[in-house]
């Protein structure tokens, strides 16, 4: 993935916003506007506290106030303008109210802004997948598997997050800071607007000075967080090679060393952070005293000292901490963009990659089909090294077919080629007559099924890693006594105290290599296929469950494709037909 250092906040913002959709962007102008309001309705609720601190400072503020005189007479209240008492009374009654609504509105804009953000990167993250699913398996072969959980998991949350609820909260808080200064300015004429210099300063010098770094930062934090997942999974994956080889002081060493550079370039990501909120808070605080001294040096009285300092602590209540949070989701906002970018780029990949799929072509038209037939399949990697060179073959249904090869000749891109996994450069696949394109292939998935060397499975019980993708409510609990019968797995479930419930445990480490081959095998026939691949099923497994497995074979062929991956003369002689890829084409050999 290429890396974006020199984005602009413009360019940036765009990139970000590309990726809404269209009523997502709807969604957030109203929620942005709503939320401008309710930071409004805020300032006022505070503001209401001014006439009762006013009055409490000095009892004769009432009558001297114009404003507030006219307000309570027409409310109705001027009776009580004699009883100071009660009217601080209403007067509290009346802010408490408007408190705890502005409280209410509060909550529901983080509402607004975490639902949209939730509900946005939850789509983006359905979209990428959806179109990961329908891509040519070529695409996969160069993109590292750590990176891309990754991108899926923490950029796609990152969008959410530090872009997109981040860009309401901004708007939210920058609503706020602009109204409280205006009321400032009017209240304050001469040091309101200084005050608002001062902060457009701080902001003009944040921007434009800190942001290079900021998003430098946000490069490199990716960078080492990317590094140090790949070695965990590295050291995961590889523990038993790391213990046989006794490399575990080098892998340690490694593992430590992108543990000590994330957790650097981490920290001083976070003080680059910390810098603009407390400088902000700092000049607030020294602003307020400066103030007290100049209205002390130009003889205010205490009255309109304490009423003046009341109206600041309110707005800077709700200013320096608003200005704080704008400057700190600016900073994530703007370590975002080169994960955007890395997500734009794979959406991109996967966009440009994706299958055709207009073409209407039903399997079920010619489900009885006898062939499978390749045509002139001509393939090769990027790299121009020819894999597959003008095979043409024949697969009758009802027939076992063995291939052989020497390793690295390509039986398993002819494997993938056959199932569709991945499109030939020229020729075809056929059923009978019928072309097979790859657009086609997940009418073709359900006649195929696929018992891998090393079978996935998941970490989870035996009914799941059998029925896989399927619902507990949807298992066809009869079929499934079948396939367990079949592939001989009722020796593993009588003996384990959950029975089918049990779990294998990850990646199957709870059970036995061949009671792993049994699992895929049920899972393969689960599916009613009629074309079953074997890829070097049997390669890892001790002669007894070597033979077990062919008597299965032996027992599921009838009325189907049955085509085996070997190496093993034993499974070799099994065989209807046995098939050498040599120089990419398939040659027929004699049993």
């Amino acid at each position: 993935m290429r890396e974006e250092t020199n984005l602009s906040l413009i360019h940036g913002l765009k990139l970000g916003f590309s990726l809404f959709t269209s009523v997502e962007k709807k969604r957030f102008f109203l929620y942005g506007f709503l939320v401008s309001l309710f930071s409004i309705f805020e300032i006022f609720a505070l503001l209401s506290l001014m006439p009762l601190i006013a009055i409490i400072v000095d009892t004769s503020y009432i009558f001297s106030n114009v404003y507030f005189s006219e307000i309570l007479t027409k409310l109705n209240i001027s009776s009580y303008l004699y009883n100071n008492k009660k009217l601080v009374i209403y007067i509290s009654l009346f802010s408490i109210f408007l408190l705890i609504i502005s409280y209410v509105l509060n909550i529901f804009s983080h509402y607004l802004i975490l639902k949209f953000g939730a509900q946005s990167s939850t789509r983006l993250a359905q979209e990428l997948m959806t179109l990961t699913f329908n891509v040519n398996l070529k695409w996969f072969y160069n993109k590292n598997n750590s990176i891309l959980t990754r991108i899926f998991f923490g950029d796609i949350t990152l969008w959410g997050n530090d872009f997109s609820q981040k860009l309401l909260t901004m708007t939210q808080k920058l609503t706020l800071v602009i109204f409280a200064l205006i009321i400032l300015i009017m209240s304050f004429p001469f040091y309101g607007p200084l005050c608002f210099l001062l902060i457009f300063l701080l902001a003009f010098t944040f921007i434009y000075v800190v942001k290079p770094r900021l998003k430098n930062m946000g490069i490199y934090v990716r960078n080492k967080s990317d590094q140090l997942v790949q070695i965990c999974e590295y050291c995961f994956g590889g523990l038993v090679d790391i213990l046989l080889t006794t490399s575990e002081r080098y892998f340690l060493n490694e593992y430590v060393i992108k543990f000590r550079n994330f957790n650097v370039v981490k920290y001083k990501s976070d003080i680059l952070n910390m810098l603009p909120s407390t400088s902000l808070m700092l000049i607030g605080q020294i602003s307020i005293v400066l103030l007290t001294l100049y209205m002390v040096s130009l003889e205010k009285s205490a009255q309109e000292i304490t009423s003046t300092l009341a109206l600041l602590v309110l707005l800077s209540s709700r200013i320096i901490p608003a200005i704080n949070r704008v400057s700190g989701d600016v900073t994530g906002f703007i370590r975002s963009f080169g994960f955007i970018s890395r997500l734009l780029e794979l959406r991109q990949q996967l966009i440009e990659m994706q299958l055709d799929k207009n073409d209407n072509f039903i399997i079920d038209n010619i489900s009885n089909w006898k062939i499978l037939k390749l045509s002139k399949i001509n393939f090769s990697y990027d790299d121009n090294q020819t894999i597959l060179n003008n095979l043409t073959f024949e697969f009758k249904k009802g027939e076992i077919y063995g291939i052989i090869g020497k390793s690295g000749v390509g039986k398993t891109t002819f494997i993938n080629v056959l199932m569709r996994l991945i499109d030939q450069d020229n020729g075809k696949v056929l059923l009978d007559n019928e072309e097979i394109k790859i657009k086609h292939r997940n009418n073709l998935f359900k006649e195929i099924g696929l018992v891998p060397q090393n079978p996935f499975l998941l970490h989870g019980s035996i009914l799941e890693n059998i029925a896989f993708g399927h619902t507990f409510e949807k298992i066809d609990k009869k079929h499934l006594d079948e396939v367990i019968k079949t592939s001989r797995l009722e020796s593993l479930i009588d003996k384990s105290n959950d029975g089918i419930y049990t779990n294998i445990g990850d990646k199957g480490r709870n059970i036995s290599g061949g009671q792993k081959q049994r699992i895929a095998i049920a899972r393969a026939l689960y599916k009613k296929p009629k074309i079953i691949i074997f890829d070097e099923a049997t390669n890892s497994l001790d002669q007894k469950t070597t033979s077990e497995i062919i008597k299965i074979i032996q027992s599921i062929k009838n009325n189907k494709l049955i085509i085996i991956i070997t190496h093993d003369k034993e499974v070799i002689k099994h065989c209807d037909k046995t098939i050498l890829l040599d120089n990419g084409k398939l040659i027929n050999k004699s049993n």
